[in-house]
């Protein structure tokens, strides 16, 4: 708790000095920074939004397999000088569903489907590139705080070295060699714990960014060095396998291949099924029916070069 205090004391009179300003105290374990960059760092937020945008992309592609509808309602004024004028009234609804397109609408969805594994793969990329820079940053500040903590107690132990000293020396009890190596290591250890505060403001800036905060509370963190055995590593062929440029790499094969097959299904006829019925008349509500229905089939043997 008191390396902790000693820790909010420099940052607090840090932020003092240069904006004038209140500063809210938080501490934070590793667990509390992880959470907050989730929320806050701008290239997890805009890695998860290009996933999103993909995954709505593929639940889109999945529309060219359903039927479509749409529902008419008109009214028509004709007139002439020999029959006068004339009003008609329609409503009704009508639909169509393409039964073959090419195989265009599954090389679709499977190109769609693509892109959304490959969304994925970058945000996993982007989120272990923050999470490594993030922990990087969390123990450069966890290590600050504890190296301004040891070179005040040193600070403290040679000040007070050196007042002892100096004490025997006007006395006449030590020499003067004595009295100038213990103030050379005073001056020494006020330099060390000077570096020791100015690494730990800009260590403690770092953490800020890498979080995505653009208030700069005062944050202290608090955790161990200790470092967990690594489980057993996996062979060489396929921990590639498992890299995200591998993965990506692949993907991007495999969305050339549909996108070859997309363009080479305007080479195959077009197949669709429509049908639609009506009222019809001349006043509201109309009561003549039609209907019809329809299978139609295009070739486009010529498109101009």
């Amino acid at each position: 708790m008191q390396r902790i205090l000693i820790t909010v004391f420099f940052l607090f009179n840090f932020f003092s000095v240069i904006y004038s300003v209140d500063k809210t105290i938080k501490i934070y374990t590793w667990e509390d920074v992880l959470s907050e960059a989730k929320k806050h760092n701008p290239l997890i937020r805009s890695a998860r939004e290009s996933v999103n945008r993909s995954e709505l992309n593929y639940k889109k592609s999945f529309s060219n397999f359903l039927p479509q509808f749409s529902f008419n309602l008109g009214k028509d004024i004709a007139g002439s000088e020999q029959s006068g004028k004339s009003e008609n009234y329609s409503y009704g609804i009508s639909g169509n569903i393409s039964i073959f397109s090419g195989f265009s609408d599954i090389n679709n969805l499977k190109l769609k489907e693509i892109e959304l594994k490959t969304s994925e793969i970058e945000f996993r990329r982007i989120y272990s590139d923050v999470i490594y820079n993030l922990k990087k940053s969390f123990y450069n500040l966890l290590w600050a705080q504890e190296m301004v903590n040891l070179t005040k107690i040193i600070l403290d132990k040679r000040i007070e070295n050196y007042e002892l000293v100096k004490f025997k020396y006007e006395s006449g009890r030590e020499d003067k060699g004595s009295l100038l190596r213990v103030e050379a290591d005073k001056i020494q250890s006020e330099y060390e714990f000077n570096k020791a505060k100015r690494n730990l403001r800009t260590t403690y800036i770092k953490l800020i960014e890498d979080i995505g905060l653009d208030n700069y509370d005062i944050i202290v963190v608090t955790g161990s060095f200790i470092v967990n055995k690594p489980e057993e590593i996996s062979s060489f062929t396929e921990l590639i396998r498992q890299i995200p440029e591998y993965i990506i790499a692949k993907n991007n094969l495999q969305k050339v291949d549909y996108e070859i097959k997309i363009a080479e299904s305007e080479f195959y006829p077009k197949i669709s099924f429509s049908g639609s019925t009506s009222k019809f008349g001349d006043k509201w509500l109309p009561e003549n029916s039609r209907w019809s229905i329809g299978l139609g089939l295009s070739y486009p043997f010529y498109s101009g070069g």
